[in-house]
């Protein structure tokens, strides 16, 4: 269901966007660093197959309201499909597609650059491939990558209130999932890395990066840059080092520091969130009440009551251990 732009012209999101056939409900602004556009559309019926190329981007496809009969072509082959919603399909990086649908549907894109996908292959498969070995899936029910796109269009929904770092984390497990399952490189299947995970001097300068950039946007690539690793390795070399994701461990250390402002001054919640790299106050809510068990408002009355003595809560050792036990 990945309407592509007519005539088999190269697909642009720009243009892509553009088409008559389209209504953009919602989308991310775009990353400069890895092109990861996610769009929730809604499509109008066509009457004719609409034939395509997507020239610099693999995309992925969500089918979310209601079941349609859908019609594709590639490869010369012709096929018929009774879609339904929580089906994914996948458009290869350069592969020629046509797709037709009899009603209008609602769906979610993640297109992902290819220059993207190739370097999560060349992590994981030691070498590099001429081009990211995907093949086509359509109407596929796979639940991880339903689950995956549906995180990312929350996200979208939500004004991207996990950041850069969550979005990224789960792209990547989407392009490497796809790797594993629905490629056409054996070695894929055969190809082992390193599990000893970060050294203490890597877990160091992450943790030293982590702690001048905590209010900021972090995303995966600058973590990955800081020792010299690729955003794939990285991540799971820091799971398996650290027992949770880079973007948990990086809302730990915001929820630590928003504890300290809470309790040593006279900030508001809404001050704080935004001074520590939260998205809005009820996001700092959400997170700081899974770690301390209260409210941030409640916390800080509670400290000001105790002239800043807070035993009744946890401690940050604590916290880390609840994070990890979430990720469980």
């Amino acid at each position: 269901m990945l309407p592509l732009v007519t005539d088999v012209q190269p697909m642009h999101f720009e243009n892509y966007a553009q088409q008559s056939f389209v209504k953009v409900l919602s989308q991310n602004i775009p990353s400069l660093e890895n092109s990861i556009h996610l769009v929730k559309m809604q499509m109008s019926p066509s009457a004719e197959i609409v034939q395509g190329v997507c020239e610099t981007h693999v995309g992925f496809t969500l089918h979310l309201d209601r079941a349609t009969n859908l019609e594709v072509s590639y490869d010369g082959d012709f096929h018929k499909i009774y879609s339904t919603p929580g089906r994914v399909n996948l458009v290869p990086y350069k592969m020629p597609m046509g797709f037709r649908w009899h009603e209008s549907v609602v769906c979610f894109s993640c297109l992902v650059s290819n220059e993207f996908c190739e370097q999560i292959a060349v992590d994981y498969t030691n070498q590099y491939p001429a081009q990211v070995p995907f093949l086509p899936s359509i109407d596929l029910q796979d639940a991880l990558s339903e689950s995956l796109l549906r995180s990312l269009l929350h996200e979208v929904e939500t004004g991207n209130t996990g950041g850069r770092l969550y979005v990224d984390s789960l792209v990547h497990t989407l392009i490497l999932h796809t790797l594993i399952h629905s490629s056409t490189h054996s070695a894929l299947q055969s190809v082992t890395r390193s599990n000893r995970g970060l050294s203490p001097t890597q877990i160091r300068q992450i943790r030293d990066y982590i702690d001048a950039n905590y209010q900021a946007e972090i995303g995966l690539v600058e973590l990955a840059a800081a020792v010299n690793f690729s955003p794939d390795y990285f991540l799971r070399q820091f799971k398996r080092s650290m027992g949770i994701t880079p973007h948990q461990y990086l809302t730990q250390i915001r929820v630590e520091h928003a504890k300290r402002l809470l309790g040593q001054s006279t900030m508001t919640v809404s001050d704080v969130a935004v001074q520590v790299g939260f998205y809005d106050q009820s996001h700092l809510a959400h997170h700081f009440k899974r770690a301390y068990g209260v409210s941030p408002k409640t916390y800080s009355e509670q400290a000001i009551e105790t002239n800043g003595k807070r035993d009744f809560l946890l401690t940050d050792g604590e916290i880390l251990q609840a994070l990890t036990k979430q990720s469980e």
